[in-house]
This record gives C-alpha cells, sequence and structure tokens, in this order.
C-alpha cells in the first residue's frame, strides 16, 4: 500500500515543481495533479479497508478497478513471482503479495485454503448431463 502513497507524492511534487519552473501553465498540467489525487485516493482507501477483503465468497481488491472473483468458481490458482493468480472460466484476479503485510498474507493463505485452493490446484469443471 505504501507504494501508492510513494507514487502519488511523486505526481504531486512532478506537478508542484511543474507550477513553480514553468512561466505559464497549461490545463494538461493539471493531469499530474489528477493522477496524484487517484494514487493518494487509493493509498487512503486501502489504508481504511485493507488491500482486500473476504465477504460472502468473494474475494474484492479495495482499488478504484473493483476487481473481485468467487472464490466458489475458482478453476486455477497459480503462484509465481509473489503473485496469487486465481482463475475462472471469465475473471482473473491478481493479488500482489509484496503489497501485504505478512499478518494478512498468511489470513490470505487461511481463507484460500478454507474453499481448498492450494497454489498450483485445478479443479474441474462438473457439466450437467443432458
Amino acid at each position: 500500500m505504501n507504494a501508492n502513497l510513494v507514487i502519488g507524492l511523486f505526481w504531486l511534487l512532478f506537478f508542484l515543481i511543474g507550477l513553480y519552473v514553468k512561466e505559464y501553465t497549461l490545463w494538461l498540467d493539471y493531469g499530474w495533479l489528477l493522477v496524484s489525487g487517484l494514487y493518494l485516493g487509493t493509498y487512503l482507501y486501502q489504508r481504511h479497508y485493507g488491500y482486500f477483503t473476504v465477504d460472502n465468497d468473494l474475494l474484492k481488491l479495495n482499488d478504484p478497478r473493483n476487481k473481485h472473483i468467487n472464490l466458489n468458481e475458482v478453476l486455477r490458482f497459480k503462484y509465481f513471482a509473489g503473485d496469487y493468480i486465481l482463475e475462472s472460466e471469465s475473471k482473473k484476479l491478481r493479488i500482489n503479495t509484496h503489497l501485504l503485510d505478512p499478518q494478512d498474507v498468511l489470513q490470505l493463505k487461511t481463507k484460500l485454503s478454507e474453499y481448498g485452493l492450494q497454489p498450483g490446484s485445478n479443479r474441474k469443471v462438473q457439466v450437467g448431463s443432458r
């Protein structure tokens, strides 16, 4: 989560330096302020609600993109380069464990194991007979 804070502060500093250095400001220069606001807003939101939540079988990343996946529909679960990758038939959710505290990683592992999900596991799709 601190990555969003650092990136947001970087873009804010970039905007403020641009205001100071330039003789006149273009309306496009305010885009840096908007980008900074998005990153800082994401940081504050995740600080308040956490990086992810699990509620009613739904794993949701708390960010502006509103990414979520139903844990009962997960077909594949992979661990690659510090990311948990959960895939269903129609969705793919990537959780960056480098952004989590060690306690949160443990909580995530516990929650995923409750649903029978271990890294490298695949579930078979049951097709109904006619």
